[in-house]
């Protein structure tokens, strides 16, 4: 057996408890911080970074529920607010180069819980 086909020896949540906590901790704080963050603001890249983190703790603690249907939305949430114009053809604005690592990681994270669901949406 490969290493990576072998479950996490040491799963981030204790229990379903300790991961329902993180998921309200971390949308409690996304909630608090979105309102002052906008996508091309790149002022203020802690808070940009903050954000992210949380978003990512949410997507843990969702992964750890089981709840992959919340998880692809919430990934989708993310790209959609680091690169809202990258969808406009005419005339497409991109993330800036230090949302890359989230997006692409949002992205993955999506395709992880894709994967998880057995859905198949192309490339979506």
């Amino acid at each position: 057996m490969h290493d990576i086909d072998r479950p996490d020896p040491s799963p981030r949540f204790a229990n379903l408890a300790t991961a329902a906590s993180a998921l309200a901790e971390a949308e409690a704080l996304v909630a608090r911080l979105l309102p002052l963050s906008t996508p091309a603001d790149s002022a203020s890249p802690d808070l940009q970074e903050h954000l992210a983190s949380a978003w990512f703790r949410q997507v843990e603690a969702l992964g750890a529920l089981g709840r992959t249907a919340e998880v692809v939305a919430l990934a989708d949430a993310l790209c959609a607010h680091f690169e809202p114009g990258a969808r406009d053809v005419l005339a497409p604005v991109f993330a800036p180069v230090a949302a890359w690592p989230w997006i692409a990681r949002a992205q993955c994270e999506k395709a992880r819980a894709l994967a998880a669901t057995g859905a198949n949406t192309g490339a979506s």
